[in-house]
């Protein structure tokens, strides 16, 4: 597949890709990761014996950007880096980060969890950072379920099956954790940050080592595999869904400068994630509360994950992200059905919203 780099493993999911990655690096490092990534690729790093800490993002994107690196790399003096393409958005100037960091001696981790298939004009997405991690786990752009892919232009990973030896098979338990940890994690985010969720924070990666460590049997790579062919189809899908979202969201009156909403600013290269939009913060709470009562499987990722980690810094960019972006599936039916129901429901929150404040 050309996206993947020349060398790569299938393996459990994409969070294992890192604790093999650092687990083989050897133990004490440091990881440097923006603030607003998912809690599943930093987990385990905390598990390969590594400390994890935080830089700030582009509130107009999510991503990284150069100048928040090299600041991010002066004040944390990371062993390694995490380098993701939020929403499915490569990040600009990925190749003079990599070339920062190299100078540096810090290691770079590509994460296309969220973007396999995407492009850029400016240097090849996936085969840019020393190693790249993937992911066709849930709601990613194939997804199976399960799964994940290291990979490298230069590193044969011949290391990794010895590794991989040491963790379980994925099973029933996996799954069972999972489901639990997600409505303990809603709670906990949903009450704040007191004594008693950060108390819970801390001790959740032990209880939930199994969820982002275990390796997969033959036939699940072989479905994989089956999966990933029709990576090319899916990513053409998800590009043309999209264009039909946002021809119904501006016929509905539902954008800016019409309407409340503003659309992701993807770039054409880009693989959509979700249909993610912006919408005033003022607004979003009561959004997200009458788009669930009406059956719209709306979403609010990713938020701040500096929380779990004890981390109190404000990180403005990422915060600005969490308080303003919500997300919807991209389905057959999302510019059909959930984004004419989106358009009256964001418009009715605006309306009420002026007349309160008149």
């Amino acid at each position: 597949m050309e996206f993947i780099p020349r060398y790569s493993v299938l393996i459990g999911r994409g969070g294992t890709a890192v604790y093999l990655l650092l687990k083989h690096k050897g133990p004490g490092g440091r990881l440097l990761a923006p603030a607003n990534l998912c809690y599943a690729a930093l987990y385990p790093a905390l598990y390969a014996g590594w400390s994890v800490s935080f830089c700030d993002v582009d509130p107009a994107t999510g991503n990284l950007t150069l100048s928040l690196l090299e600041q991010a790399l002066d004040a944390h003096r990371p062993d390694a880096v995490i380098l993701p393409h939020m929403y499915g958005q490569p990040i600009e100037r990925l190749d003079d980060m990599v070339a920062l960091c190299r100078g540096r001696g810090t290691l770079t981790i590509e994460d296309c969890a969220s973007a396999l298939g995407a492009s850029s004009p400016e240097y090849p997405v996936g085969k840019t950072g020393d190693y790249t991690l993937c992911s066709t786990g849930y709601a990613k752009i194939v997804e199976v379920g399960y799964g994940g892919i290291l990979a490298s232009e230069t590193d044969p990973l011949d290391w990794v099956p010895a590794l991989e030896e040491e963790l379980p098979f994925y099973g029933p338990a996996v799954e069972c954790t999972e489901t639990l940890f997600s409505r303990l994690y809603r709670v906990l985010r949903n009450e704040g940050e007191g004594v008693l969720e950060k108390a819970v924070y801390r001790a959740l990666p032990q209880g939930a080592r199994n969820m982002f460590l275990f390796r997969l049997t033959d036939r699940q790579k072989e479905t994989m595999e089956k999966a990933l062919e029709e990576l090319p189809r899916e990513v053409s899908r998800r590009r043309a869904c999209l264009a039909e979202c946002e021809k119904t969201l501006r016929e509905q009156g539902a954008l800016k400068p019409a309407g409340p909403l503003q659309l992701y600013p993807y770039t054409p290269g880009a693989v959509p994630w979700r249909l993610s939009f912006f919408v005033p913060a003022a607004l979003r709470g009561r959004l997200v509360q009458v788009c669930l009562e009406g059956g719209l499987p709306v979403s609010d990722w990713y938020p701040r994950v500096t929380p779990m980690f004890g981390d109190a810094g404000e990180y403005p960019g990422a915060r600005a992200m969490e308080e303003r972006i919500l997300n919807l599936p991209l389905r057959p039916d999302t510019a059909r059905d959930l984004c004419p129901a989106l358009a009256r429901l964001a418009k009715k929150c605006s309306e009420d919203k002026e007349v309160s404040d008149s």
